[in-house]
């Protein structure tokens, strides 16, 4: 009687590599639904204002120094370097310069 042949032949090799059919079928789907969803999605608007140019400029500006030295200097229509002035004086020595008048523009720059 002939030999009969195991199919197979013995033990079974393990198969070390892993199925990424699964993790593609999951990545397909969830790609498909990022791009319908993507354009029901509203972008958020930010009205930013405008700037317009002014009809005239101001006749009285009071400016504010801060310089590398961080030393504080105020300057009056950007006639001369300004004077030097302590931290505390500030708020009294723009309202002194803005001489009642409220709507005297203060410029701040800074070094």
């Amino acid at each position: 009687m002939p030999a009969v042949s195991h199919r197979g032949g013995g033990r079974r090799r393990t198969i070390n590599e892993i199925n990424m059919v699964p993790f593609i079928d999951v990545m397909l789907v969830l790609l498909i639904i990022f791009m319908v969803s993507a354009p029901l999605i509203t972008t958020g608007v930010v009205d930013l204002p405008t700037v317009g140019k002014s009809k005239q400029r101001p006749e009285h500006v009071v400016e504010l120094i801060v310089g590398r030295d961080e030393r504080i200097r105020i300057r009056v229509d950007s006639k001369d370097e300004g004077q030097a002035v302590a931290l505390d004086r500030i708020a009294a020595r723009v309202l002194d310069l803005q001489a009642g008048d409220a709507n005297t523009p203060v410029v701040i720059s800074a070094d």
